[in-house]
């Protein structure tokens, strides 16, 4: 919840993160998808319509290594798997 957010980035000036629960909204005019949870929601999101959505160059940063990254590759993302060599 956004409560959890504000309190973890407690410092940090509120305007300088903008919270949102909506994943288009998020990535509307973004260069970045940075993934830091596991869970079935961020599997299945559409990540070829979150593409034409952002900014390039566009990466995607999994940091639970549980995407397909070469088909996010193939989408035109530049992904990586946070702690993969």
């Amino acid at each position: 919840p956004e409560s959890v957010i504000r309190t973890d980035l407690a410092g940090y000036p509120s305007d300088a993160v903008e919270v949102v629960s909506d994943p288009e909204r998020a990535a509307r005019g973004s260069y970045a998808i940075v993934i830091l949870t596991e869970g079935e929601p961020f599997i299945s999101l559409n990540y070829k319509h979150l593409y034409t959505l952002m900014k390039r160059p566009t990466f995607l940063f999994d940091g639970r290594n549980g995407l397909d990254l070469e088909q996010l590759r193939s989408i035109g993302f530049n992904a990586y798997g946070i702690g993969k060599i």
